[in-house]
C-alpha cells in the first residue's frame, strides 16, 4: 500500500473541468447513450449521421481522459492519482465496449 494521501483534481477554469473530468465520465457516455438510441429509433434514414457523430464522440472519450492525465488531475475512484495503466485500461475498455455497441445498433435496425 501505499502512503501518499488522495488529492483533489484541480482545474484552471471551468471549460478545463468540462473538457477533461465531465466529458469522459459523464458527458461523453450520455451522448453516446443518445446518438444509439438515434439510430434505433430513426425512421429517416439518418442512421450515418448518428454513427458518425458516435464516432466523434466515442473518440473524444479517451481524448478527454489523456488530457485529464497529462495536466495531473486524474484521479482515480478511491482518489489516488491516476496512471498510464488506467488510461490504456479505460481507453481499450470505452473504445471496445462502444464500437460493439454501435455495430450492434445498426445490425439490429437494418434486422
Amino acid at each position: 500500500m501505499s502512503d501518499a494521501q488522495p488529492t483533489e483534481p484541480r482545474y484552471d477554469s471551468l471549460f478545463a473541468l468540462i473538457t477533461q473530468r465531465l466529458y469522459w465520465f459523464f458527458i461523453g457516455p450520455m451522448f453516446l447513450v443518445l446518438m444509439l438510441l438515434g439510430i434505433l429509433n430513426d425512421e429517416d434514414g439518418r442512421q450515418l449521421g448518428f454513427s458518425v457523430a458516435y464516432l466523434v464522440g466515442l473518440a473524444g472519450l479517451p481524448l478527454s481522459r489523456w488530457l485529464e492525465i497529462r495536466t495531473g488531475n486524474a484521479i482515480t475512484a478511491d482518489g489516488q492519482p491516476a496512471t498510464w495503466q488506467h488510461f490504456w485500461k479505460y481507453t481499450i475498455f470505452s473504445l471496445g465496449i462502444g464500437l460493439v455497441a454501435l455495430i450492434a445498433a445498426n445490425v439490429w435496425v437494418r434486422m
